[in-house]
């Protein structure tokens, strides 16, 4: 309490994200420079050991970014890319195992590691990405979720239910349940009530009364 926080005076402007892995011993963040990925170790001091970057191929950098529970693998995505990324335990760096151009504006995983849901704005589609056990990604489906715009996910801490946020036109929430096999079902949708929904975030439990 009441001492300054370490500044890493190194990075790019307008990074737009910044994740550590869930074990706590890696930092990534967005490169504007060379459009890529910066890596950091953590020491547990308050200062970041840098491990270098990685561009990007097509001079993009990632938005998003989201980890697999055990923190063996990274998913990213561009706007126009969605990314896996295996990340060496020993050494924090990255190595591509997935490159697939396609429309990808926001994603999210499912706590049990099992699918990954990219959000895809402009074609008003949910892209389902199975995780293999390389921890590669491959398409498993693409399913209509609520139309364009439907791109801030959150998901339950159980697994069982997506939670979409839509900024405006109109804003609301629709609450998709996750079936067995990666689909949703929409079960709820709060209709319009206003403007300005952003990002979602929740720390509900899966309840057996819910649909």
């Amino acid at each position: 309490m009441g001492t300054q926080a370490a500044v890493e005076t190194t990075l790019p402007a307008n990074s737009q994200f910044m994740n550590v892995e869930p074990l706590g011993r890696y930092l990534y963040t967005a490169n504007n420079t060379i459009f890529g990925i910066n890596m950091y170790r953590t020491n547990g001091a308050g200062t970041l050991v840098s491990l270098g970057n990685m561009a990007i191929s097509g001079a993009e950098q990632p938005t998003y970014a989201v980890f697999t529970s055990d923190g063996q693998a990274m998913y990213a995505v561009t706007g126009t890319r969605v990314l896996a990324y295996a990340i060496n335990q020993s050494t924090g760096t990255l190595t591509t195992l997935t490159n697939i151009v396609t429309g990808a504006f926001n994603l999210t995983i499912l706590p049990n590691d099992r699918f990954v849901y990219v959000f895809d704005t402009g074609a008003s589609v949910v892209r389902v990405f199975t995780v293999n056990a390389d921890k590669s990604l491959t398409l498993a489906f693409n399913q209509t979720a609520g139309g364009a715009g439907y791109d801030n996910p959150c998901v339950e801490r159980g697994g069982k239910y997506i939670f979409l946020t839509k900024f405006t036109n109109p804003a609301g929430i629709l609450t998709y349940r996750v079936l067995d096999d990666g689909s949703l079902t929409l079960v709820f949708n709060t209709g319009s009530i206003g403007n300005n929904m952003m990002f979602c975030t929740t720390s509900i439990e899966s309840r057996t009364v819910w649909p």
